[in-house]
């Protein structure tokens, strides 16, 4: 099993670590399909739903070949949730995108259609759920998928939708089913890219055969939704945890880091040898990987939290422990519990707080006194700022009336008028205490 997996992948010494020397790089990266980033305990939504994800770096033209790995959750021991696959496939294997659905079917759940070979040859290669098998050896005391190993070769390769739907008759003729089970009426089991490079007449002539090491580039639209080219993300895996012990923490999502179970090989064009057309090697890659922490926890409001609405976002006390992050147990970003404090004004009383507590008239970022003997934040009397309440504030919001200054609309309905005169008196002769 090991040779195979070896044979088929071509993982050399250097791709097996991260942070290589070569510069075309495949990036790894976990991502929860329905954009849950926590457990919130009580909830009752314990499903999360993922996806690895890879993607080419510093080469054009350039998808993903083959790739293995292994994923680990360490210290999440068995008893705290239930690992499975996810659908990845449709039955025309396309990429699902439905709800996610739970599926093990080779080709359909895990690894998805387009790098199934291995796993079509034996199933252990669509990985093992907490458990030894092959040259997989499972750790007690963590969740592990192990064994994970995709590869883009025959069935795989030609069933890709698009892939394979003419034969290269420049008269359309539509020739019996070809051997390699994709399900194309059309198919002859060569690629397009091929059979436009390779036309014949079925009037008067003989369909070519590929000869060993014969290539055929890339459909770019193809490549890219499939096997990454052009550097976009592609799923390369889908699972779910089911999250059954829901004491306070946080796990980690990642690779373990075993010799042997962590690569990824390039490929740039299609080739044929020994009977298959495989995504060719076209050498291989250093690989790295974007590990996901995922917090279990009481729900509540965490302010400071990147990605939020005013800098609150949802989320769970465990998950908001970082510098310059504040928790509130069950609150909502509704309430603007993120918003920075500020005077809270009633009447001449001033007090420091959040807005969502002020009853009277909020200043946001304001402190309640300039200095001893001199009120200004919740002192409307004090129009000046400077001294306390004296006559010349009089004189100075009258100036201010006459000028249309809004700062003496005493009775705040935002219009200026007489009435904001009496108002203003009224301040005046009140006084701050």
């Amino acid at each position: 099993m090991s040779a195979t997996r070896a044979m088929i992948l071509g993982l050399s010494a250097a791709a097996a670590l991260v942070g290589g020397a070569t510069a075309q790089t495949v990036e790894f990266r976990f991502v929860e399909r329905t954009g849950q980033s926590f457990i919130a305990i009580g909830s009752g939504d314990n499903v999360l739903s993922f996806a690895v994800q890879a993607r080419v770096v510093g080469l054009v033209g350039t998808g993903i070949g083959s790739y293995t790995f292994d994923i680990q959750m360490p210290g999440e021991a068995d008893t705290f949730g239930t690992l499975t696959k996810e659908r990845s496939s449709n039955n025309d294997n396309s990429i699902y995108s439905g709800a996610p659905a739970v599926n093990n079917t080779v080709g359909r759940g895990g690894i998805p259609y387009q790098y199934s070979y291995l796993a079509g040859i034996s199933a252990s290669f669509n990985g093992h759920i907490n458990v030894s098998g092959g040259t997989f050896t499972n750790t007690p005391g963590s969740q592990e998928i192990g064994l994970i190993t995709g590869s883009c070769v025959g069935n795989a390769l030609l069933g890709i939708p698009g892939i394979d739907v003419r034969n290269g008759d420049v008269l359309g003729a539509v020739p019996p089913p070809g051997d390699c089970s994709d399900g194309i009426v059309a198919s002859d089991c060569n690629p397009d890219t091929w059979n436009d490079l390779h036309t014949w007449n079925s009037g008067g002539g003989t369909a070519p055969v590929p000869a060993n090491s014969d290539t055929a580039p890339f459909d770019p639209a193809i490549g890219a939704t499939y096997l990454g080219v052009g550097g976009g993300w592609v799923d390369v895996y889908r699972f779910r945890y089911t999250v059954s012990n829901l004491t306070p923490r946080t796990f980690t999502l990642s690779f373990a880091n075993t010799a042997g179970h962590f690569g990824a090989q390039l490929s740039n064009q299609l080739m044929f040898n020994t009977g298959s057309w495989a995504a060719a090697n076209s050498g291989s890659a250093s690989v790295s990987v974007m590990p996901l922490v995922v917090p279990v926890g009481n729900p509540g409001a965490c302010c400071g939290a990147s990605g939020g609405s005013g800098g609150c976002a949802a989320g769970v006390d465990t998950g908001c422990t970082g510098a310059g992050m504040t928790f509130f147990a069950g609150g909502s970003c509704a309430a603007s519990p993120c918003a920075p404090p500020g005077a809270c004004c009633t009447g001449s009383s001033c007090a420091v707080g959040a807005s969502s507590g002020c009853a009277g008239a909020f200043h946001a970022g304001a402190a309640c006194n300039a200095g001893v003997g001199n009120p200004t934040t919740c002192c409307e009397a004090n129009f000046d700022g400077m001294g306390g309440v004296e006559v010349k504030d009089i004189f100075e919001w009258i100036n201010a009336f006459f000028l249309q200054d809004m700062r003496a609309d005493s009775d705040h309905d935002g219009v200026l008028r007489p009435f904001d005169i009496f108002t203003f008196l009224q301040l005046w002769f009140a006084g701050c205490g």
